[in-house]
């Protein structure tokens, strides 16, 4: 109970500084300042808080969330909206940076846990789990919002061309998968095995096919609404941006091989200095010679990606130390990315809407289940772990909830945009809360995963 204490005291603390603070503290130009205390904040609670939910059989990372709730702008609103939330001119927030560079440091072990000798023996029939399972997933969805749309307030008056949009543009939301939980999970359970191996792999892949399905759903759907024509030059610089990810990455990958090499010393601050350049170059747009109006930009999570599986399968001893390092640096990061991920939820989306958000989080749910089990069934995979697999894929965060973010901006002048975004906001929300303890079931049962503490 020392942490139960210890946590409300110190969220009382914060609370009484926050509101009899002298109001020159709450200003812009004290911003950089709550900046720190809020990491502070957010790093010591994070700990407290995943040491609670570990009391009680639950991940840490379910810990991390609930304190982000809480400390969030819903309820005690330490962490306000300007500190993690873009304002209208597209001003960077103070707390977006560390975001950014937690996401980097994530994938970074992503890459690193990927071999290429596991993905080149089990590619088809992780390519069959995973179309089987994103097909299945896209039906579900988008049928379960087709047939029930005369009974759902804000689709009964709509066009079937509006609808058919909003059923696609769920589908592709409620496809995105959480590589950050995933990661975590596998690194706090110190799983090894075909069931955390291959749910990474699965995770990682969905993501890279995510990114063009998106686009262009967004692009036809743009289409069938008449907003826009369908783009080429829109098309080109989605591949653009995907291949120059990657190969942005890879050159990055190649800079750190070489500082592990000859230079070896001072790896956690080497590793700080290079997660924060990612973010830096992520957050830069660029316009390319020949696509008119369309800008471009590299992605933080698909550079660093890439880095961390060049290093471990083209240098695997020589990254020893290096992802060393980031195995130590990986409890405050997973603190403060995953508490700033559940501040940015809007409680409103499952007080208005709850029911529709869970009746489309159960059918997710199910969807899940029955697509992994038929992808299992078509591959040629066999084992006792294939089916605790699904349980691996439930969980859902920061692409999610950029995905979202996109979709309301780019159709704010229909009528359903907010509704929508309420309610895949609700269920994203249901599946960050239950998507780890889920996949720790999966982890335990099969043994791969040991419930010692991993905490440095």
């Amino acid at each position: 109970m020392k942490e139960l204490f210890s946590l409300a005291g110190m969220l009382l603390l914060a609370t009484l500084v926050k509101y009899f603070s002298h109001p020159s503290m709450m200003g812009e130009s004290a911003q950089p300042t709550r900046a720190v205390m809020l990491i502070g904040l957010l790093l010591l609670g994070g700990w407290m808080s995943g040491k609670l939910a570990e009391r009680v059989q639950v991940p840490a990372i379910t810990g991390y969330l609930i304190l982000g709730v809480i400390v969030g702008p819903e309820i005690l609103d330490l962490v306000d909206k300007g500190m993690i939330l873009r304002s209208e001119g597209g001003k960077i927030p103070p707390l977006q940076f560390v975001s950014d560079m937690a996401i980097a440091l994530i994938a970074l072990t992503a890459g690193g846990e990927i071999r290429i000798d596991f993905l080149k023996s089990h590619f088809r029939n992780v390519s069959v789990i995973l179309l089987v399972h994103m097909a299945t997933l896209m039906v579900a969805v988008a049928a379960a919002i087709w047939l029930t749309r005369s009974w759902v307030p804000f689709l009964a008056d709509l066009t079937p061309e509006s609808v058919f949009v909003v059923a696609m543009l769920c589908a592709v939301v409620m496809v995105a998968k959480s590589p950050a939980v995933t990661i975590a999970m596998i690194n706090d359970y110190k799983a090894v095995g075909p069931l955390s191996q291959t749910t990474l792999v699965i995770t990682v892949l969905k993501d890279l096919v995510l990114i063009i399905m998106f686009s262009v759903v967004m692009a036809v759907s743009k289409g069938l609404l008449g907003n826009s024509q369908i783009s080429g030059d829109f098309m080109w610089a989605v591949g653009i941006q995907l291949i120059g990810s990657l190969t942005v990455g890879a050159i990055l990958g190649l800079v750190m091989g070489l500082y592990v090499a000859k230079v070896r010393v001072h790896l956690p601050i080497f590793l700080s200095g290079w997660c924060l350049f990612v973010a830096v170059l992520g957050e830069h747009h660029f316009q390319l010679p020949g696509l008119e109006g369309q800008q471009v930009h590299v992605e933080p999570l698909l550079m660093a990606l890439s880095s961390g599986l060049l290093l471990k399968n083209l240098w695997p001893e020589r990254s020893r130390a290096l992802f060393h390092a980031v195995e130590i640096t990986s409890l405050p990061v997973y603190c403060i990315f995953f508490a700033l991920a559940a501040a940015k939820i809007d409680l409103g989306a499952l007080t208005s809407l709850w029911h529709l958000s869970l009746c489309l989080a159960a059918v997710r749910l199910a969807a899940t289940w029955v697509g992994i089990a038929y992808g299992v069934r078509l591959s040629a995979e066999r084992g006792s772990w294939t089916k605790y697999l699904w349980l691996g894929m439930v969980s859902q965060a920061g692409v999610s909830l950029v995905l979202v973010t996109v979709i309301s901006e780019a159709f704010s002048h229909t009528s359903w945009a907010a509704p929508v975004r309420e309610v895949l906001i609700g269920t994203i929300f249901i599946n960050q809360l239950c998507g780890p303890i889920l996949f720790r079931h999966g982890l335990l049962t099969t043994g791969e995963g040991s419930t010692r503490s991993s905490d440095p």
